[in-house]
């Protein structure tokens, strides 16, 4: 934002601007990266879930595409997967008619 974005679009922030941005996503970010951290896939869908029947329990979901894993919040993939842009899941009730 203050090397690129705001120097493309003509403003050139000073310093003070640049300590008061930083002050601001310090404080925003210190609770998210105070989190439990864990593996994180970063592209956690349902596409790149797939389903093994010839396994037993748990093992029977296998995941693809996890070449960019990286330590991150352990709460990443799970929004990733909830808010799966990519798939619309009917709810349970449509499910029964």
């Amino acid at each position: 934002m203050l090397d690129w974005y705001l120097p493309d679009h003509g403003a050139d922030p000073s310093a003070s601007l640049r300590a008061e941005f930083i002050a601001i996503w310090r404080d925003l970010l210190a609770k998210p990266a105070a989190s439990p951290r864990t593996w994180v896939l970063r592209d956690f869908h349902s596409p790149n879930l797939i389903w093994l029947d010839q396994r037993p329990g748990v093992e029977k979901v296998g995941l693809i595409d996890f070449q960019d894993t990286v330590l991150g919040p352990a709460a990443y993939d799970l929004a990733s997967l909830l808010q799966d842009a990519r798939i619309d899941v009917p709810s349970r009730s449509s499910l029964r008619s």
